[in-house]
């Protein structure tokens, strides 16, 4: 079963700062480490091919998570949310939740394959981690 984190914290210099966005772990690595190996191996290593993934806002991702079935989860480094955005499809079954085909949206990129990015993450630890991130806008 794979684990997931929303990390919120700064880790620089030893000093816990809450950020503005949030870094998604799962199993211990970065998501958008994992999209950029798979685009770095898609592009072939012109980095002028691959999007330029960041973290998205608290809020932002509270709310997709809230309200979609394909929530996006990473954005631009813009800050911008839906400028080459990444998004996952949820699904829920009695104990688990799983997240797979994930998609980029942006028309001027050539498809990427991430099939091999498949997550099933048990649902009570999911959902403690929505409900904590959720706190922290409280």
């Amino acid at each position: 079963m794979d684990t997931i984190k929303f990390d919120i914290y700064d880790r620089r210099k030893n000093v816990l700062v809450k950020k503005e966005r949030v870094t998604i772990l799962i199993n211990g690595v970065n998501l958008v480490k994992m999209i950029r190996d798979i685009e770095f191996e898609t592009a072939k290593g012109n980095k002028d091919l691959m999007a330029d993934y960041g973290n998205i806002y608290i809020y932002e991702l509270i709310e997709e998570l809230d309200t979609y079935k394909n929530p996006t989860v990473l954005g631009c480094t813009c800050g911008v949310k839906d400028c080459s955005p990444l998004m996952v499809d949820v699904r829920e079954t009695e104990t688990t939740v799983l997240w797979e085909n994930f998609k980029h949206s942006a028309k001027r990129r050539k498809p990427v394959d991430y099939s091999t990015l498949k997550f099933e993450f048990n649902k009570e630890q999911y959902y403690e981690e929505v409900n904590a991130l959720k706190q922290v806008i409280r």
